[in-house]
Parts: structure tokens; sequence; C-alpha cells
């Protein structure tokens, strides 16, 4: 049977002494300390035992994620002495791994092992911190996280902060800050209340010289403007009123042969204008089609053009139907 917690706080079940050897394809965690003699209660066990626990925790991604639903205070505690022998200056040890998640208290019961690294006069701490880190992740996934606090994403390749991030019952609440990884620069700064936008929003360049977008939300809806840049190139740029977007986005990326603007009028879908790309940089773009809409379906003269900007076909649209197309490669006109 799981071992268990035996006083007040919620027990989380973890694998036994004897299922852990079972495990043995799994490497034990090793940290040491100077001292002079074994004991189970010694600061400097507990403080390895935590460390690697730590360290086996920080290293799996859905336990960073849900850090926020975690509290700040972590112990090794309730210890116990299983078995001790003076002679090998070895222990073996219970205790329990003590944390709050949700809001309540837990408690994982673990085994270690205490000996003494004769040659160095260090004392070694062994334990299954993985069975620690499964138990954990199996709580999470019988209790969904509910984040509270602030949260700090890393970029794995940099190890600069990603973002900054704040939470209250699992929702977004307070200033919300968003970084290059590459040059540390702020790129995005917005405020939100109970996990919606509320207030100021602000968008910088990519190098955090730049201010592109201030949005002002009210009730759910922005009033100011916002535009976007990839590679130095617009990539959306926008006024908004009362929540309505005027402007174009699209979805160029360096690289792609096409790409599509989408033009909104009082936040309504008008047009799309097609383009080709025609060298690596981006720089010779040359217009292929533009198709206009009503009632977000196409509506209207749609034109077609060839790579030297000649209008080669004209389709009409009638609430999303063709109506009919007129080619002006050949002069036949289809109904």
């Amino acid at each position: 049977m799981p071992k268990t917690h035996s006083n007040q706080r919620n027990a989380v079940p973890i694998a036994t002494r004897s299922s852990r050897k079972l495990l043995s394809v799994s490497v034990l965690l090793l940290l040491s300390g100077c001292f002079s003699t074994v004991d189970c209660n010694s600061s400097a066990a507990k403080e390895i035992a935590l460390s690697v626990i730590t360290q086996e925790l920080n290293n799996f991604s859905p336990y960073r994620e849900a850090l926020p639903a975690f509290g700040t205070e972590f112990k090794v505690e309730n210890i116990k002495t299983t078995a001790k022998n003076d002679d090998t200056e070895t222990c073996s040890c219970n205790a329990d791994y003590a944390f709050v998640y949700n809001g309540t208290e837990r408690a994982i019961n673990f085994d270690y092992d205490v000996s003494m690294l004769k040659d160095k006069g260090e004392i070694q701490v062994e334990l299954y911190a993985k069975a620690i880190k499964d138990a954990i992740y199996n709580l999470m996934l019988g209790q969904r996280p509910i984040k509270n606090g602030p949260q700090v994403h890393t970029d794995p390749a940099t190890g600069n902060v990603m973002d900054k991030l704040n939470w209250k019952d699992n929702k977004m609440d307070g200033v919300q800050e968003f970084f290059n990884p590459k040059n540390n620069a702020l790129i995005l700064k917005v405020n939100f209340d109970n996990g919606q936008k509320s207030g100021l929003q602000q968008g910088w360049s990519e190098d955090g010289a730049t201010l592109l977008t201030e949005l002002t939300w009210t009730d759910g809806k922005a009033t100011g403007y916002e535009k976007k840049l990839v590679n130095g190139k617009v990539v959306a740029d926008f006024k908004y009123v009362d929540g309505l977007r005027t402007g174009f986005a699209s979805n160029y990326i360096k690289g792609l042969g096409a790409y599509i603007e989408t033009y909104y009028k009082d936040g309504v879908k008008i047009l799309d204008k097609e383009f080709g790309v025609h060298d690596a940089e981006g720089q010779d773009v040359r217009l292929i089609r533009e198709s206009p809409y009503f009632n977000n379906q196409p509506h209207g003269i749609e034109k077609t053009y060839n790579s030297e900007g000649k209008l080669i076909r004209e389709t009409e649209y009638k609430d999303g139907l063709t109506v009919s197309e007129k080619s002006y490669e050949s002069t036949a006109e289809q109904f």
C-alpha cells in the first residue's frame, strides 16, 4: 500500500521504499555537505533533501507552469529515524515534504538515506525524488491548479525573462508584462481585472524603443491605436473606437511566397488583398488579388492580376456566390 501522511495535513500518496527498489533504472540524485556525523534530523540532511526535491521539481515543466498554485514555503519535517548503524555511519530516515497547494496544506511522505563519505568527511543524502514529482503531478491532474500571485517565464535558450504575470483565482489580474528574450526589451504591458483587459495596454517595437500600441480598455472594449511590425514591415495597423477596429492585419511571415492583408471598417471585414513575394527579403511585393466582402462573405467584383500587375480576371460575387466571371486573357464572359 502507498505510504500516507499521518498528521492533519492532506496526504498525497507516494511509492513505498520497496517499490523504490524496483525503479533502479532511475538515477538517484546526490548532494553533499561537510559534517562529521550522520543524523536524519540534522539541518544539513534536511537542507540537502529539500534541495534534491526542489531540483527534481524545477526540471519538470508542468510543475513550473503551476507554481503560482503552490505556496511560498516548502519544508522537510516530521523526521523519523527508521534505522541507524553507528559502525558504518549510515541511517535510514522517513519524513514529510510539506507544502501548500490551492490554499490547502499538503504533505508527501518519503524515505531517504544519510551516509558518511569517510574519505571526504561529508554526508550524502539519497532519495528517490522522482516519486515525489510523480505524486505532485498526480495531485495536479486530480485537482486543477488554481494560480494566485506572480509568475515569471524564462526563455530556455537565453535564460532571459519572457513575461511577468500576476494571477488571482486562476485569472490574470493586475499588470502583465511581456519581454523580447533576445534583448530584455519590454514589448507589451497590459492591465487585467479578474481575467479581462482593463485600463491601459501599451506595445513597443522589438527593441523596445518605439511605442506602437496604446489602447484603453473599458468593459471589454478598446479605444486607441494598435500597430505591429515583423522585420520592420507593418503587419497590423488599427484604430479602435468602443471595441470596433478600422484598419488592416496581415499574415505576412518573412520567407513565405504570399500573404493576405485583411481590411476592416468599424469592426466589419470589407476587403482581402493577396500579395505575391518575389524575393527573399520581401521587398518585391506584387498585388495578386483584391476581394471585397459584405456580411463576411465575398460580395462585389474580385480582381485578379498577373505578375506584371495587369488585370487578367474579374469575378463578380453576391452573398458569397459567383455571379459572373470575365477574363481579359480571353474575351469570353461566363455566367
